[in-house]
């Protein structure tokens, strides 16, 4: 999608703010594209169903604002083999055949 800077520019604005360094270091890049929800708008954190030793974080309703959450959910994974919270809401073996994408654009849509 074409970049919209003027949409983003009170948030800059504010980071420049509460981060003065970041006045000097400009914008080299605008990702501005479609947000990856799920069907039920939980992100999928955890083993991949059919990779071993694979980890899946992926379809982030908010994207960098849950990155330490889940950053520290999958280094205890990693590292302990569990985690201290439970991991089935963001499971990524919790959908079935029927989330075909019929079943997901329109809940991806109302998202």
């Amino acid at each position: 999608m074409p970049d919209d800077l003027g949409r983003l520019e009170a948030g800059i604005l504010s980071a420049v703010h509460r981060v003065p360094c970041l006045e000097n270091g400009g914008v080299s890049r605008v990702v501005h594209g479609p947000i990856p929800y799920t069907p039920d708008e939980c992100p999928l954190i955890g083993p991949h169903p059919d990779l071993r030793d694979m980890l899946v974080c992926a379809g982030t309703a908010i994207g960098i604002i849950q990155g330490g959450g889940m950053g520290r959910f999958l280094a205890e994974w990693m590292t302990e083999g569990a985690t201290e919270w439970d991991p089935l809401a963001c499971h990524p073996r919790r959908f079935g055949d029927y989330a075909t994408v019929e079943y997901t654009t329109p809940r991806a849509i109302k998202a």
